[in-house]
Formats: structure tokens, C-alpha cells, sequence
């Protein structure tokens, strides 16, 4: 993963992968989106983000978090 990575690139590793959908986040300046795309050719689904909370957040506001930190310093593939 890079930075000039693009869309079509993960598209092109998600077969060998057995990658079979994709999240895909996007901001605009009205509201942040969220896409799930079905790979190769499935439907995408594109739903408008109210609220969110960040997975660390929740962890740390859990009396006994069932996750290590350590999961979060790290982004996802």
C-alpha cells in the first residue's frame, strides 16, 4: 500500500487475494460517504455517514477492552 496506490490497483491484487468487497470511505465537503463494492463485478452500495465513532475511542471508553490497543497503530490493509 502506497500512497499513489489507486482503486484500480487493489482492484487488480483483490482476485489473487480473495479479496471479495471492498470498503471504501470518501469525504466530500457536504458529508463522508461509505461504499461497499462487490469485486469483480458486483453492485456497489453507497450510504451517507451521520455519525461515527473511532475503534480506539470505544476501546478506551470499555472498562475492559477485549482488543489490544496495539490493534490501532496500524492502518488496515
Amino acid at each position: 500500500e502506497k500512497k499513489r496506490n489507486n482503486l484500480r490497483d487493489f482492484l487488480n491484487v483483490a482476485g489473487p487475494l480473495g479479496v471479495s468487497h471492498f470498503l471504501i470511505l470518501s469525504k466530500t465537503e457536504t458529508a463522508p460517504y461509505l461504499r461497499v463494492a462487490r469485486t469483480p463485478q458486483g453492485p456497489t452500495l453507497s450510504f451517507k455517514v451521520h455519525e461515527y465513532s473511532l475503534a480506539s475511542d470505544v476501546a478506551q471508553s470499555q472498562a475492559r477492552p477485549r482488543c489490544p490497543q496495539e490493534l490501532f497503530k496500524n492502518p488496515p490493509l
